[in-house]
């Protein structure tokens, strides 16, 4: 059975998400009319969602890993507004990186809420927060709403529904078919059918996923969770890097048709 998902690993998922983020902005920059690009280009986004959900799970450091995302996010900024915006600042629109980054935030909240809750406040909280279950839920509502708000307010790529799709990877992180109706009630909410080529996503995920329950050794799962996390840093290294490359060359490719285009009509009148 292993065998048969051997191909299929955290590099692989890695690549399959940089490559059809490629396809995606070729598609956009140089053929807009033609859907094709940017339905393979869907699948990119639920790749890099699950690659950070997995990462903050296993990462023992998630301050470090926010803050990381949080230098991507400010770093890219510059080169996404000229390409999309052909401003230096837009305040209108914001990378796909602040929406992983609050998401990353939320995760971040959800999980060790209740430890900050044991630590820093008052005994009966601290007894109905970890013995009883409801405020944990409650927990989990308020700051996925709060964090949903802000990536909204703030018009992050994919917005509250990409902070929706974050928390429903990570709640159900072990279950690839329940992730994958979630996306797909989350994308005809928020996005629109554009999105749902972006299921195809989930065949990779349920190939990793399928990896891991297959393997029963415990010291295998543990590096397997810690290669997951360090790939994903490279991922979103890699990830970083290509987007700022990616963003300038869209902004001098528009800028010189633009001038050639000018040229052309300034000696036509």
């Amino acid at each position: 059975m292993n065998k048969n998902y051997k191909c299929i690993n955290s590099f692989a998922l890695k690549m399959i998400a940089i490559i059809t983020m490629v396809i995606d902005h070729v598609g956009a920059v140089l053929f807009p009319m033609n859907m094709i690009f940017r339905y393979i280009g869907r699948i990119s986004f639920p790749l890099f969602v699950f690659l950070l959900v997995e990462g903050s799970i296993h990462t023992s450091k998630i301050r470090k890993y926010e803050l990381r995302m949080f230098l991507f996010a400010l770093i890219s900024e510059i080169p996404f507004d000229l390409a999309f915006s052909n401003e230096i600042v837009d305040i209108h629109s914001q990378n796909v990186f602040w929406t992983l980054t609050i998401g990353l935030v939320m995760l971040d909240l959800i999980q060790n809420g209740a430890s900050y809750v044991k630590g820093h406040k008052g005994k009966m909280l601290q007894e109905v927060w970890i013995e009883g279950q409801p405020i944990p839920m409650v927990w989990q509502f308020v700051v996925v709403a709060v964090c949903a708000c802000v990536a909204q307010a703030l018009q992050t790529d994919y917005g509250a529904g990409g902070i929706l799709l974050i928390y429903f990877i990570w709640m159900l992180h072990e279950n690839v078919i329940a992730q994958a109706v979630a996306f797909v009630i989350i994308s005809l909410l928020f996005f629109g059918s554009v999105e749902l080529p972006g299921v195809i996503a989930f065949l990779p995920i349920f190939c990793i996923m399928e990896r891991k329950v297959h393997r029963q050794n415990t010291c295998f799962t543990r590096l397997s969770g810690a290669f997951v996390y360090f790939a994903s840093i490279q991922m979103s290294t890699a990830f970083c890097v290509y987007h700022i490359l990616s963003m300038i060359f869209v902004w001098l490719w528009k800028k010189d048709v633009c001038e050639i285009l000018h040229v052309i009509l300034v000696r036509v009148s």
